[in-house]
Formats: structure tokens, sequence, C-alpha cells
């Protein structure tokens, strides 16, 4: 069985929760009138650590403790929560208000009070562990900043029997170093086990990983790599993520099923990225239609007040280029996995083709304007 942590309190039970639809799925988060047994809020518990302790290794570790002696393993259910990407911090305060929680719940409160409590380089990983003889799902933490140490308070909150949970605090699986972590725990991103030679799938699942702690010089390379990679945008990290993946060796059930949620997370994402590249071509569109309007207007009134031949020109010629720039952004858009964006696509090309045609026919007759002598142009506004 899983170890963790204990039950809650009478008052703690008597509490509302709040239920939310989150990406098709429910999400237990409390309501915004609950607060723990203590009265203390949760930025109140990160300032009093920060203020208690100097050092950051010190207030992770007042952290570990409080979340091992105060959050308990959430029993009630079989499954672990799901939510959006950028929306983590909703789970992590419910886990805290609620004092109960699972495998991601506890990883993202332990790096929102680190966060909160002033210590950077605190990450949140997926993958999977071994525990008492099972492998299963699981997430932990990982922290950067002064070396490279991992951090499970959930393992260590305790342990369920029989589907009771027992609080036993621990710190058997805190701070621990890569060489260590890896032999029962494998993030699905071969990065994040933070070594020089990454241990692939069907090594772990067989237990056989051997690896030799590396020299201080090539340990501090991995910390930065890593730390590169944590900041870069979302899109790119999820990318990055699914090829170290596919190049890490034959997955199992647990790692085929995250590379499957990646590429639909792939997916919603450039298909969000075409929608905002076909929302600036629409953009780029509809200013091409202000500028050519205001050239016709122009030519409507002759010319009037007289501007320059170059200045002219220059009119039909913006025009023109913001229906090019137009163009060049629905070629990109129209890739898009989703038939409705690609229809979008289509519509706007067609109002864009018609829009050039117009310039053509504009740009044509000022060929005419100049290429007439000058006492005989007016005549060419009433052809």
């Amino acid at each position: 069985m899983w170890s963790l942590r204990k039950s809650r309190s009478e008052e703690e039970q008597s509490m509302k929760r709040l239920y939310v639809l989150i990406l098709s799925v429910l999400f237990f988060l409390p309501s915004a009138a609950q607060q723990p047994a203590t009265d203390e809020t949760l930025e109140e518990l990160a300032t009093r650590i920060r203020q208690q302790y100097e050092r950051p290794d010190d207030r992770l570790g007042a952290i570990y403790d409080w979340m091992t002696r105060h959050i308990a393993y959430d029993t009630s259910t079989n499954e672990d929560t799901f939510i959006r990407y950028g929306e983590e911090h909703l789970l992590a305060e419910g886990v805290f208000y609620e004092r109960q929680g699972r495998n991601s719940g506890f990883a993202l409160l332990f790096k929102l009070l680190a966060e909160k409590a002033g210590v950077s380089g605190v990450f949140h990983i997926q993958g999977y562990a071994r525990n008492a003889g099972r492998t299963l799902k699981h997430d932990w933490c990982v922290w950067l900043a002064e070396g490279i140490y991992f951090y499970d308070p959930m393992l260590d909150a305790g342990h369920v029997q029989n589907g009771v949970f027992t609080r036993l605090p621990q710190r058997k699986h805190y701070r621990q170093t890569p060489e260590a972590w890896i032999k029962d725990y494998m993030p699905f991103d071969p990065l994040w086990q933070c070594l020089q030679r990454p241990v692939t799938y069907e090594a772990f699942d067989g237990q056989r990983v051997e690896v030799t702690p590396p020299t201080a010089a090539i340990a501090e390379a991995i910390r930065t790599t890593t730390l590169h990679h944590a900041r870069l945008p979302l899109d790119e990290r999820l990318r990055a993520a699914y090829e170290r993946m596919c190049r890490n060796g034959i997955p199992n059930e647990l790692v085929t099923n995250e590379l499957e949620r990646l590429e639909e997370a792939n997916a919603i994402m450039d298909d969000n990225a075409r929608v905002r590249l076909f929302m600036q071509a629409q953009e780029e569109f509809n200013r091409g239609i202000d500028l050519l309007n205001a050239f016709v207007d122009y030519r409507n009134r002759q010319f009037k007040p007289e501007k320059s031949e170059e200045e002219t020109r220059r009119m039909v010629a913006q025009a023109e280029q913001c229906m090019k720039s137009c163009m060049e952004k629905l070629e990109m858009a129209r890739e898009a996995t989703r038939e409705d964006i690609r229809e979008m696509c289509r519509q706007l090309a067609g109002h864009q083709t018609k829009s050039m045609e117009k310039i053509e026919r504009q740009k044509e007759f000022l060929d005419r304007y100049y290429a007439t002598p000058a006492n005989r142009r007016g005549a060419l506004f009433y052809k």
C-alpha cells in the first residue's frame, strides 16, 4: 500500500466541498469561506516559515514536516485529480484547506508553499514509482537551487491499509539525490531524472538501475540544463518532453498513456496557436480594408487635397502589404487539425483574394493616371 498520512478532525469533516468541473473531470475544491482548523491561512503559514527560517533548505524542511503532520491522504476516491495547465495552484489550495489530497495535490502544495515561503527552484514532476511492491502513477518534487534534491511528502505522511489512512510522519523520501531517487521513481520525461545518462523505462521496470554519482561539474551542468528547460514556454516544454520520452526505450502502459495525453495536449496547443494566427490574419485583413477604403475615398474626391505620386501609390501599397501579410498567416493557420479552424481560414482567404483583385484594379488606375498628361487626368475619374 502507498505510505501516506492522517485523518481530519470533526470540524474538518464538516467542511463543505465545492465541486468544479475542469477538463470534463470532477475536481474538488473548498469554498472561499472555508479555513483550516488552525485558522492559519496558506499565506500566513508561508510567511511564518519564511520569517522563522532564514536558509531555504530549512524552510523546505519546515514545509515538509508541516505537510506530513497536517495533510492526510484522500481515501475517498481511487482517482487522482486533473487540472488545466497554469491552474495548478487551485488544486494546491484545495488540498491545503481540505487538509487532504492525493499524488498531484501533495506535490503541488509543497511547490506552492515553497514559492510563497521565498524558496525558488522547486518543480512538480509526474511519473510513476515503486512502493510496497506496487508500481503506480505518482507525483513528487525536485529542488534545483542548491544542488539537485527530490521530495515526496505524500509517501512520508503515513500509510493506508484496508482503505484507512494512518498518520506516520517521517523523512524517508526527503532531500534525496538523483542517484538514490531513480531506484524507485521514474519521471515520464527522462530529463527530470537529472542524470548524466537517463535510465530507460525497461531498465527501471526490470529493476536494472545502476547509476554512479556525477562529478560536481557535471551535476551543475545537469542542474542548469534542467532549469533552462523548465523556463521554456509551455508548448515548447511539452513538445520536447514528448520527443525525449519517445527516445527513452520501450514504454509501459503508464508511459504510453502519458504519451497519448501529451499528443492530445500538443495538438490542442498547436490548434490554439493556429487560432491566434487566424486572428492576426483577420486583423491584417481589416487593416488592409481600412487602408483600401481610405484610398477609394481619396479617389472619389479626385485626389484632393493633392498628394505626391509617391504618397498616393503608398496608400495602395500599404493596403496590399496588409493583405499579403494576412495570407501568409492564413497559410500557417490552415494547417490546424480542427476543421472549424480550417473553414474559417478558407472563408477569410476568399475575402482576401477578392480584396487583392480590387487592389490590383486601383494600381492599374494609378498607372493610367500618372501616364496621362496632367491636364487630361481629371476625365479619368469619370470613366
